[in-house]
């Protein structure tokens, strides 16, 4: 890791001892209900990393199930969206793509993996194939282009290759907040946020640890998600602090 990028880690505001705790924070929620909302992404992830085979048809519709489920777990299937008025196999196609073994190296990638330049190309290529994908189905309205969101892209990432954050409000309202990145989703923000981790990596490391030994290794960008969602909830919360 270059100067620069370690200089970049240290100007972010947010303390790695907040950062760890809200993770956990956010983890207990996983374990104080056995059915919360807070799976839907443990249910998704672990189901893509199980089922990598593109021309297993079976396999892909039972992964374009996973992948609906945990979008509306996580609003994706708000009266706004698109995605409301359509079946689940409208995903089809994008998880069939996500699954081609191009990209199989961002599947589960370490934050220092997203600061070469070759992954963030590929990262750049996937995001752009989707909203792409989506944008081709037949329009939910007349006259209006199924728009795949920054959020909805990340959540898909997210929730199937854990390599990027979900960019979602409270996301960005965090990273934007405590100087970790601007919050828009793009290479150098995804460079940005993996800096930060790499920069606090020990403190990161040992709590990822500790939340792996449930079964399932959490990717280090599924603990950054984790960690600015909860900071921003509880900034929210609890104002004073």
């Amino acid at each position: 890791m270059n100067q620069q990028k370690k200089e970049k880690g240290k100007s972010a505001t947010l303390p790695a001892e907040k950062a760890v705790q809200c993770i956990r924070n956010y983890y207990a929620e996983t374990e104080r209900d056995g059915h919360a909302r807070y799976l839907s992404w443990q249910h998704c992830y672990q189901a893509f990393c199980r089922y990598r085979d593109p021309d297993n048809q079976e396999a892909v519709d039972y992964l374009a199930l996973h992948l609906a489920f945990y979008l509306a777990s996580w609003g994706m299937y708000r009266g706004s969206s698109f995605l409301l008025q359509k079946d689940y196999k409208v995903h089809i196609p994008v998880v069939e793509m996500i699954l081609k073994e191009k990209y199989n190296p961002l599947l589960g990638i370490t934050a220092e993996g997203l600061t070469d330049e070759k992954n963030l190309d590929l990262l750049d290529e996937i995001s752009d194939r989707i909203r792409c994908t989506y944008a081709k189905e037949l329009p939910a309205f007349e006259g209006k282009d199924n728009n795949a969101t920054d959020t909805l892209v990340t959540k898909i990432l997210l929730g199937t290759m854990g390599c990027v954050p979900a960019y979602d409000r409270y996301y960005k309202q965090t990273v934007k907040k405590y100087g970790i990145s601007s919050g828009r989703y793009n290479r150098k923000s995804v460079r940005d946020v993996a800096n930060y981790y790499c920069t606090n990596s020990e403190s990161f490391e040992d709590v990822r640890a500790k939340l792996s030994a449930g079964g399932i290794e959490y990717p280090q960008m599924k603990l950054m998600d984790m960690c600015m969602w909860q900071v921003a909830f509880e900034d929210d919360e609890y104002p004073e602090k």
